[in-house]
């Protein structure tokens, strides 16, 4: 089962980095609702930056980590690394796609997601072990 879920994570992984490429990286996007529409103070085009990065957070974690759920430090820093640079890099790379442009606010969130993603399971499956 434990391969299985790991093969099951690694194609989810790979299948949503492309997915958040294509809609970066390419002048037509999915339409992800009309960018001035807010949700509690904050526009809805953030809240789906935040939870695309942190699907493929999520996907990575459970691809990587090991039988208790737990990420080695490499991993977790090699990750870091990666995906604050896919952030930061498609960002700026938009500027130089035609009808796209960088936000500060997108690259925020991007990272925020991210950071949420793959910390927040760490501490949740931390709490499941310790009995608390």
């Amino acid at each position: 089962m434990h391969k299985l879920r790991k093969r099951l994570f690694q194609l989810l992984f790979w299948f949503w980095l492309l997915f958040i490429l294509s809609n970066s990286l390419f002048p037509r996007q999915i339409d992800a609702g009309d960018s001035s529409t807010e949700f509690l103070f904050l526009r809805m085009d953030y809240l789906v930056h935040f939870g695309a990065y942190f699907l493929l957070a999520l996907f990575f974690f459970f691809w990587q980590s090991n039988g208790h759920l737990v990420l080695f430090r490499r991993q977790f820093l090699l990750f870091l690394t990666g995906a604050v640079l896919l952030a930061v890099g498609s960002e700026f790379l938009q500027m130089m796609i035609p009808g796209r442009s960088f936000n500060e606010y997108d690259l925020v969130a991007n990272t925020l997601g991210l950071a949420a993603g793959i910390i927040l399971p760490q501490i949740y499956y931390r709490f499941l072990a310790s009995g608390l």
